[in-house]
């Protein structure tokens, strides 16, 4: 059902939002707000693979849209393409850097001892248990929590994060450094946490912290 322009359809990859073209985007934007809110608590607290269909939106839109709806939903949000030859860009912004590129899905729980390597993005849908790891040249993205190895920007890129619904791994790597997570598995997830490089070490702290420091700085993650 379409309400103020916009319709959400839940896929296998996550949610699907299709847009209406004869609307101003400010008018878009408001309709999705209120849908979101409408929601109430459905969507809160986890994060989310957003693909926008129906109209032909700028980088710029998309990364608005997307900031809107991380606030509704108090978690990060991964954009994915849309299901046609539009151009929509998936990137992490950093200072003058643009990263963009493919990315590898993972519809459930890596378990001890597999091991899950891509040369881009990688994105699971589940939990990274004890004894797993996961390797990625660019960013990684875990809807739940990282309990094994985590390696982003595998290939030396210190710009890459690691972003998950909690991270309490016992190795954290992100270009060449090495970090652990804290030491408070016991504790329930508040808000995903996400893990990038500052200066000469890996920080790790809540999403929407960092997000909104980068924000100020006329930065972005994912």
């Amino acid at each position: 059902m379409r309400e103020n322009g916009i319709s959400f359809k839940g896929t296998r990859d996550g949610l699907q939002i299709s847009l209406g073209d004869d609307l101003t985007f400010d008018s878009l934007k408001d309709g999705l707000r209120k849908r979101l809110q409408q929601a109430g608590d459905f969507f809160k607290g986890t994060g989310l693979i957003v693909q926008f269909t129906g109209r032909l939106l700028e980088p710029d839109e998309i990364s608005q849209l997307k900031n809107l709806i991380e606030e509704e939903i108090e978690a990060p949000v991964f954009i994915k393409d849309p299901p046609d030859d539009t151009t929509s860009k998936i990137f992490l912004e950093n200072d003058d850097l643009i990263i963009e590129g493919p990315a590898k899905f993972v519809y459930n729980t890596i378990r001890s001892g597999q091991r899950i390597a891509y040369d881009g993005n990688i994105i699971v849908v589940g939990d990274v248990n004890p004894g797993a790891e996961v390797v990625a040249g660019g960013n990684i993205v875990v809807a739940g929590y990282i309990r094994g190895m985590a390696h982003a920007g595998s290939d030396g890129n210190d710009k890459a994060v690691i972003i998950a619904g909690s991270i309490r791994a016992l190795q954290v790597r992100i270009g060449h450094l090495i970090a652990r997570a804290p030491d408070n598995d016991a504790a329930p997830i508040s808000q995903p946490e996400i893990a990038y490089v500052n200066g000469s070490e890996i920080i790790i702290e809540p999403y929407l912290k960092a997000a909104s420091i980068s924000r100020r700085r006329g930065e972005g993650y994912i």
